[in-house]
């Protein structure tokens, strides 16, 4: 079986206290199965987090400018198709979500079952989704009702369409026609939706902090 080649995504602006824990934190796999790589979007950075990314092991490519999640996103995106990757990860340099949780993310995509996953944040107990803890009931409320609208415009069953921890088969990836710039995390699934590929959610844990204000 050929190696899979993984493309881990971290999109940053000013990040230089976190970013290193979160590589640091990243699975290991057999280098057999798995080749993973860690690329850090410097977005326009006035800190050390590009150093700070370079010093934990990381790729790091830089935008000139503050351009937005969603370019650094595509860039991430763009560099991992140019360098072959199989499959992409896309997560947060804040400690929002566990790197270590990423086997389970793409485990749908490396078993052939998807080609998109989104993390899904609000796992549902009895047919009720939860709330995570210091995320405000508005931002709760708003992003279920996001998710309802999502899954009726495209047909897709997702649990959670804003979270920004997700996997990218190749075939996803070569089929993205994204024109966002600050946020392309409903685009993204619309898109794949419309263009009938396979996404599925996989519940991961989040951390917000309370003077955070979630997303």
């Amino acid at each position: 079986m050929p190696v899979k080649k993984l493309m881990v995504i971290i999109p940053a602006y000013n990040e230089e206290k976190t970013v290193g824990e979160v590589i640091s934190k990243m699975p290991v796999f057999d280098p057999q199965v798995i080749e993973r790589i860690v690329v850090v979007i410097d977005d326009g950075s006035s800190d050390r987090t590009a150093e700070v990314a370079r010093q934990a092991g990381a790729v790091v490519v830089a935008h000139s400018r503050n351009s937005g999640m969603g370019a650094s996103v595509k860039t991430g995106l763009q560099y991992a198709l140019e360098h072959q990757a199989d499959i992409a990860v896309s997560i947060d340099a804040d400690l929002q979500f566990d790197p270590t949780e990423i086997p389970q993310l793409i485990a749908p995509v490396l078993s052939g079952e998807a080609d998109f996953t989104a993390g899904d944040r609000f796992t549902e107990r009895n047919g009720k989704a939860i709330r995570p803890e210091h995320m405000s009931p508005v931002k709760f409320w708003g992003n279920q009702q996001m998710t309802k609208l999502i899954n009726r415009l495209t047909g897709t069953n997702l649990l959670d369409v804003s979270s920004g921890f997700r996997a990218y088969s190749r075939e996803a990836m070569l089929n993205l026609n994204l024109s966002g710039k600050y946020t392309i995390s409903h685009e993204t699934i619309m898109d794949l939706g419309f263009k009938h590929l396979r996404l599925q959610s996989v519940p991961v844990n989040v951390r917000y902090f309370q003077t955070a204000s979630p997303k």
